[in-house]
């Protein structure tokens, strides 16, 4: 990844100590194209719950559990971003948590994780 972001962004490498510092925690990166400063986001600890097709990290039984964590996070993952993953369907495991009414429609849910998002997150929404 620092080789991906140095080489292809130009990202300068001395700024990529953050990276390790995570100890092991895959990175996913962010191009927030609706923030006006610091477009260039990661976030760590959530590779293995997006399910993306060329994401090899994703893990159904770890984002069976751990989906809904990534919608209070807002420390770590922008609404933005979080909101990119839910149009683009790519945290699908989120709507079958016990949190949400499994009676409910994935319209409704969706309205349910907005509202979950905007309490959890606060001044982060």
């Amino acid at each position: 990844m620092k080789d991906y972001l140095e080489q292809v962004l130009r990202f300068p490498r001395h700024l990529l100590g953050f990276v390790d510092e995570k100890k092991g925690d895959l990175p996913a990166i962010f191009i927030d194209k609706k923030e006006e400063k610091n477009c260039l986001q990661f976030f760590f600890g959530y590779s293995d719950v997006i399910a993306d097709f060329t994401n090899p990290y994703y893990n159904c039984e770890k984002a069976v559990e751990g989906a809904i964590d990534i919608l209070w996070d807002g420390e770590s993952v922008t609404t933005h971003a979080v909101e990119y993953l839910l149009e683009n369907r790519y945290l699908p495991d989120v709507y079958n948590d016990p949190v949400l009414n499994g009676c409910c429609s994935p319209e409704q849910k969706r309205k349910d994780i907005d509202f979950l998002m905007r309490f959890w997150r606060r001044e982060n929404y």
